[in-house]
C-alpha cells in the first residue's frame, strides 16, 4: 500500500495512523525498528508480526518517509532483513518525483498496476472553508483506508 502525493498532504500521519491501529486495536506487535514515533509528527520505520482477519498469521512492514535515498534505502534494508514480510505500507512523492522513481527502482516494482494498492493525497485550497475541509479530508482518507485494508489483498 503506498499513500502518495506532494509535501505536506497527510501522508506521514495516514501511515502513523494505520501502525496505531494495527498496534492498538488490532493485536499487532513491532518485532524491529520503533513506534510511536518521538515526536509524533517524526518519520520512522517498523515491523510488525500479527494475524490477518482470516487468522493468518502476517507480517508487515511500515515505513513514513521516501522523500530522500536514505529512507528509501533504510526500508529496503529493512525488507532485506525480513523476509517474511507480507506486506509493505509506506508513503511515496507523486507520479514524476525523482524519490518515486528511485523508491520503486530500489523495491524492484516493475509493474505496480498489478502489484500495488495506492492512495494519492492531494492539497486542500478551499479559501475560507479551508479550516474546516481539512479535518473532513484527513477524516475521510483515514477511513478510506481502513475500509481498504479490511479486504483482499489486505484482510487486516
Amino acid at each position: 500500500l503506498i499513500i502518495s502525493g506532494p509535501p505536506q498532504t497527510g501522508k506521514t500521519p495516514a501511515i502513523v495512523a494505520i501502525a496505531a491501529e494495527l498496534i492498538n486495536n488490532r493485536g499487532f506487535s513491532v518485532i524491529d525498528g520503533s513506534f510511536p514515533p518521538a515526536p509524533p509528527d517524526r518519520d520512522f520505520i517498523c515491523v510488525l508480526n500479527g494475524l490477518d482477519n482470516t487468522s493468518n498469521p502476517v507480517t508487515v512492514l511500515i515505513n513514513s518517509a521516501t522523500d530522500e535515498p536514505f529512507f528509501i534505502d533504510r526500508l529496503a534494508d529493512f525488507y532485506l532483513r525480513h523476509p517474511s514480510v507480507n506486506m509493505i505500507f509506506t508513503s511515496s512523492r507523486q507520479e514524476g518525483d525523482p524519490m518515486r522513481t528511485y523508491l520503486f527502482n530500489k523495491l524492484q516494482i516493475n509493474h505496480p498496476q498489478n502489484t500495488v494498492v495506492e492512495i494519492p493525497r492531494g492539497r486542500m485550497i478551499t479559501g475560507v472553508t479551508r479550516v474546516a475541509a481539512i479535518p473532513w479530508y484527513q477524516a475521510t482518507m483515514q477511513a478510506n483506508i481502513f475500509r481498504n485494508l479490511r479486504w483482499p489483498p489486505f484482510n487486516l
